[in-house]
């Protein structure tokens, strides 16, 4: 069982008719938590939050990807709404990545780093081409299977976006926001995502944040404590890129070179 948290808690369950007792997880979501402008008005859900209409949108998606969570069920009671999602993994990317160095490495070589990073960015680059932001992408928000498959999850923050829709309020984890959003500018979504997966592969590649706090988010340089590939320094920069015009896009970034090689170490 999670932790309960200010939004909620997330508990294990199996449907007792169930001989095999598959595993799935119930996300309990205080009502009182959730903000009004959070709430969509679906014609077959009923007036739900917004996090359940892009679960479900995800759910009835023939051609969904397998690196993003989906939903199983949802009902709701006087004090929270429950979402039901499939149990995918025993580890988050958080944790991963500290019982790594646990083992006496100081990072995590490439091509394992490659091998995760690639679900991750296929998986955003998904979400993006269904007209979906996640805007809350981080290690804690990525399940890691023993056998190194990926899922992303808590759509908490999540959000349709298009032509003509900027958003002005950040809902995501402040070490991964983007320096135009802690600078109180209108964003689109899809560029703070990218520069959220960023940080990501600087964590994956050196097992640290590139950044201690808003002042170096907004200003500090970009340094590099190990020596890597140069297709992954030049990805690394282009995804940290402060101005959001010159970030890639997700698709640019699942065709970049740094993935074309298939070792994983």
């Amino acid at each position: 069982m999670g932790a309960p948290g200010a939004f909620g808690f997330v508990r294990k369950a199996y449907l007792k008719s169930d001989p095999s007792r598959t595993p799935y997880v119930i996300k309990h979501c205080h009502r009182s938590s959730i903000a009004a402008s959070r709430y969509s008005s679906d014609p077959e859900l009923g007036k739900v939050p917004i996090e359940i209409v892009v679960l479900d949108k995800i759910r009835k998606d023939p051609q969904r990807s397998a690196y993003v969570a989906h939903l199983v069920d949802f009902f709701a009671d006087e004090k929270y709404f429950y979402v039901v999602m499939p149990c995918l993994g025993s580890a988050d990317l958080f944790d991963y990545v500290e019982m790594y160095l646990g083992k006496g490495s100081h990072r995590i070589p490439e091509g394992i780093v490659r091998h995760i990073f690639k679900q991750v960015v296929e998986g955003v680059a998904y979400l993006h081409a269904k007209g979906i932001v996640h805007r809350d992408i981080k290690d804690e928000n990525v399940i890691v299977s023993d056998n190194l498959d990926v899922t992303i999850v808590d759509f908490g923050s999540a959000a349709f976006y298009g032509p003509g829709v900027n958003f002005t309020t950040f809902c995501g984890t402040l070490d991964y926001a983007s320096p135009e959003v802690l600078e109180g500018n209108t964003y689109r979504g899809p560029e703070q995502d990218i520069w959220a997966l960023g940080i990501l592969f600087h964590i994956l590649l050196f097992s640290e944040n590139p950044f201690r706090d808003v002042a170096e988010i907004t200003s500090k340089e970009l340094r590099f404590p190990y020596q890597v590939s140069e297709q992954a320094f030049e990805l690394l920069n282009w995804m940290l890129q402060r101005d959001p015009g010159n970030r890639p896009s997700a698709e640019e970034v699942v065709g970049h070179e740094f993935f074309n090689d298939t070792v994983i170490n």
